[in-house]
Order: structure tokens, then sequence, then C-alpha cells
């Protein structure tokens, strides 16, 4: 029997998806994986404990048996440098005497004739004061200088306070700094170590951008172990279930990231062809999953080998087709006619380490057309991260609980996330209509009947990051938000249902990886779409010349 197993390697999370025809009708069915606890679950965690022993524990953690790594002290803060700041000398502040008057003195020459002397001091009472004007400019002269010296002198005052401020506001950001420097250097003294859990490898293996500086274990390496320990969990499944062979009746469709950049696209396929190859060869050695945590991590290194032929025609002998993720999220939706005909769609995957936007429409054979495809590598993680940033003492493992249990708490950090994802979905609308207008020139079409075909239309959600209300946002034009979940999948011949229908919505990705591709993936560029239509409006007409909308708004 002929299987199709669908692998969604997340960030956070693994999902496996398979289909088969037991009697020419496809059964759908999501492997369900036995946790740490004994509990059943179809989400695999995607990570790595490194244990005390050296050998490797995955998909979950034990913090008894789990090694440790120390965390390096955090760095001296580079300070500001002190203001190069020279205090003015202080002027003089002293005052020249004021100058004083002398009143006129009678001249007696002889107290005894009190008449001369009476008549002495009449006339000296009556004589004018011819020194008054002298005196009076004197004076204005003294209050002039007394003026200047008190003005120089609150100058002088006021340029000490300005450069007193400037001393105590640099003294005010090192104290801060060294505030700060000291509460970190506190925690790090109290958890100068910690647990040695491999997370978000998928990540940094699938980019450019994301430098892997967690461990001294390749991002690559842990990714072929994570996913060869998962074929290997597959491979007892399929034993236990169908009595079948892995390797002679299983083929795996597994998504990744995709972008704008045609280069971009196929350098992350071949990765990921290069990956799973390993892994698979990787698997050959070991007959079940248990058997890769009995060894040291050390030997597992020296064992994961990369194929040293043709990946690509590996790849397809070994039955392994590589899936941009954004696809596999649109042929869940699409394949149960859920969509529309023609028009016009965004698609946004919010996963664990990556946000993939598509803006497609759907075919003659209902199945859907990506014009434009881009990954920025925000998700949930980032969310997270940005809340831990704010929260120290805070665990990895905390957060995601308490993201799940009290959203409210991370408000600012999915504030920061939808800035960025419009940031985003502007840039991929701006490319559909820079394009569209330079295909169109000379056509009845313009970019504001493209802008008002766009309006209304669905921008629909899938991944583990769009089950929170707060990170789905609508656009401008694009206002018709919708959740992939249980209804509008609408799986048919579903095996097993009994999981939460939140699942659903987290799951989609997987179920699209499951179904069998039967063609390549030829994806319309929206260059060629809007040439297509352009070609079909022909030349611009006249005014009075009924207008057609050339299949911009089909339905």
């Amino acid at each position: 029997m002929d299987i199709t197993l669908g692998l969604d390697f997340g960030t956070h999370q693994s999902k496996l998806c398979m289909s088969y025809m037991p009697n020419n009708e496809t059964i759908y069915e999501f492997v369900e994986f036995t946790l740490a606890d004994g509990s059943k679950s179809v989400l695999f965690p995607s990570l790595i404990q490194i244990n005390k022993d050296d050998t490797i524990r995955i998909g979950s953690i034990d913090y008894a048996t789990c090694a440790s790594r120390p965390i390096a002290p955090p760095e001296k803060p580079e300070l500001p440098p002190r203001p190069d700041i020279v205090f003015p000398e202080e002027p003089d502040p002293t005052l020249p005497p004021e100058p004083k008057r002398e009143e006129p003195k009678p001249q007696i020459e002889d107290a005894t004739d009190w008449k001369n002397a009476l008549k002495s001091i009449k006339t000296s009472m009556q004589q004018p004061k011819k020194d008054d004007l002298n005196f009076k400019q004197e004076h204005k002269i003294w209050a002039k200088k007394c003026q200047r010296i008190r003005e120089r002198h609150m100058e002088w005052e006021k340029q000490c306070r300005y450069l007193n401020y400037q001393l105590a506001q640099w003294q005010k950001k090192v104290d801060a700094i060294n505030a700060e420097y000291q509460e970190e250097y506190e925690y790090w003294q109290q958890h100068c170590s910690e647990p040695r859990v491999l997370r978000y490898f998928k990540q940094a293996a699938f980019t450019h951008t994301m430098q892997w500086d967690k461990d001294e274990i390749p991002a690559d390496t842990l990714s072929i172990w994570y996913l060869a320990y998962l074929m290997l969990l597959a491979k007892r499944y399929v034993k236990d279930r169908f009595n079948e062979v892995f390797e002679e009746s299983v083929s795996v469709q597994m998504g990744v990231p995709s972008g704008l950049d045609d280069n971009v696209s196929r350098w992350i396929k071949y990765r990921g062809q290069r990956i799973l190859v390993a892994a698979r060869n990787l698997m050959e050695l070991f007959g079940a999953a248990d058997e890769m945590c009995t060894l040291p991590y050390q030997d597992l290194i020296e064992m994961t080998k990369y194929s040293e032929g043709n990946v690509v025609e590996e790849a397809e002998m070994y039955g392994f087709v590589m899936i941009p993720e954004a696809y596999a999220g649109l042929q869940s939706l699409t394949y149960s006619r859920r969509l529309s005909r023609g028009n016009m769609h965004l698609l946004v995957d919010i996963g664990g380490g990556t946000t993939d936007i598509a803006f497609f429409t759907i075919d003659e054979s209902l199945m859907p057309s990506i014009h434009t495809v881009q990954s920025f590598h925000k998700g949930l993680n980032y969310v997270l991260e940005l809340y831990l940033r704010d929260h120290p003492g805070i665990s990895m493992g905390e957060a995601q609980e308490l993201l799940r249990t009290d959203i409210g708490k991370f408000n600012h950090a999915i504030a920061e996330y939808t800035s960025e994802l419009r940031k985003e979905l502007n840039g991929i609308i701006d490319h559909v209509v820079h394009v569209f207008n330079q295909e169109v020139v000379g056509t009845e079409l313009s970019s504001s009947r493209l802008i008002e075909a766009m309006m209304g239309r669905p921008i629909v959600y899938c991944g583990g990051g769009s089950v929170f209300t707060n990170m789905r946002i609508a656009h401008n034009y694009f206002s018709d938000k919708r959740l992939i979940n249980k209804d509008m999948l609408n799986i048919p011949n579903l095996l097993n249902r009994g999981f939460e229908p939140v699942y659903y919505t987290i799951l989609a990705t997987a179920y699209g990886l499951s179904i069998p591709m039967i063609d390549e993936i030829k994806p319309m560029d929206a260059r060629q779409l809007w040439k297509t239509i352009a070609k079909n409006a022909g030349v611009r007409p006249a005014l009075t010349r009924e207008k057609k909308d050339y299949g911009l708004m089909d339905d």
C-alpha cells in the first residue's frame, strides 16, 4: 500500500499526516506520538536535550538527567564618556565702595561770637550745592559698575548650573546602566548555567540570516537527528498500523520555507533535500528511534554524514518531495473547495519561527496558484523572546504556558509582531501593484481597478500563531479575515478526529503536505499573471465602452 507522509517540520513542534488508499478511497490520519508522560499527542516538540551522560533525548525534557552548560557572564557595559566640561573661573564679586556726598559745614571762627556763628550757619545752608551734579554723575557710574559685576557673576552661575546639569544627566545615565548591569550580574550569579535543551535549530538550518550560537552542535546536524528520529517513529507507526515496510511504501513530502527570490527558494529546497537525505541515511543505522538516544552525541556527530552523491537524485529515489509550506497550507484549504475560483487572496501562515505570506488565486481546477510568496523569520518565537527580554528569570517553557493561559500579558510583544507583519503585507501588496502597473500600460486596466478588485477580499490565516486572535490582522484591502479551522478544512475520511478543534489550525499544513502531488508545482509569478490579463484586456478603449474586469473579480 502506498502511503504519503506529510512532514511539517516546525520550529516549535512538528506534525505528521498520512494519506493512503486501502479501498480506492483516500484515508487521512495524523500520527499520534506517545509523550514522556504516556499521553498521546499529534504535536511532537522540536527540541533535543543533551543528557549528563552525553546521550540525547528528543522531543521532551527531563531536567533530572539534563546536562547543563555555563552561561557567559553579562558583558560589562560601555559607559558614556564623561562630558568634557571645564568650569569657568569665578569673576570677582567685590563691589566698589559707594561714593558719599559731603554736606557743607558752616565756618565758625569764634564760637563766642554767636551772631557771626548764626550768620555763618545760615550762609552755609543757603549756599548752592555746586558739587551735587558731580556727585550724581559719580554715583551713576558706580551703580553701573556694580550692575556689570552682578551680571557677570549671574552669567557665571548660570553657566555653572548648566554644566552641573550636564554632569548630573551623565551620572544618571551611568548609574542606570550600572544598576541594570548589577541586576543582570546578580541574576547570572544565581543562574550561571542553564539546561542544555536545544530549540530553533530548524529555523537556523533554513535561513541565511539567523546565526546559530546556541550550542557547539550545528543546527544542520540537530535537524538531521531530529528528522531521522521522526522517521524512525513513523517507521514503527507504519509497521504497527499496516504491517508495511517504511522504506518500500512511504513517500515523504516535507514543507520548506519559500520567498520572492527564486534563487533563495531553490537554495532552501536543495537544503531541505540535503538534510532529509542525510536523515534517511542516518535512520538506516538504527532499528528503532530509542536506539539513537543510547549513544553519546559525539558518536552521533561522527555518524551524521551528508551524501556525497547527487542529492536531488537520491531524494527522488527515496520518494522525498519538498513543497513550499505556503502551498501546502493552501492545498489543505482548496482541496476541500472552501475558496471560490478566481479572485485574489492572501494567506498568512504564522509558525513558530517564520511567517509565510502568499498572494494567490484559485485556478479552474480549483487548485491554488501562488503568484507571490515570502517568508520572514518572525513568528511565535519572536513574541516569546520579546516577552522574555522584558521579563528576565522566566524560562521559555514558562513563557509558552503563560501565552496559552494569559495572553493579555503579551499584548506589547504581539503589537510589535503585528507591526512587522503589517510591513511585510504592505511590501508584498506594493510588489503586486508595482508589477501590475508595469504590465497593463496601454490597456483600460489601472491600479485603481486592481485595488477595487482587492477590496474586501479574504486574508486567510493558519499555523500555530494564528490560534491567538490578536495575532490576526486585516490588511487595508484584504479585510475579510478567515481562520483555517475544522469546518473550513472539512478533511474527508479523517481517521482520528478526537483532538481539540484548535488543533486543526495547527495541523492544516501537515494535512496539505499529505495530499499526493501528482504534478510538479509550477508557480505563475505575478508578472506572468498580469501579463496574461493585460493581453486579454487589449488596447485602451474609447471612454464610452463598457468596462470589463478581465478576470480581476471572477468568482
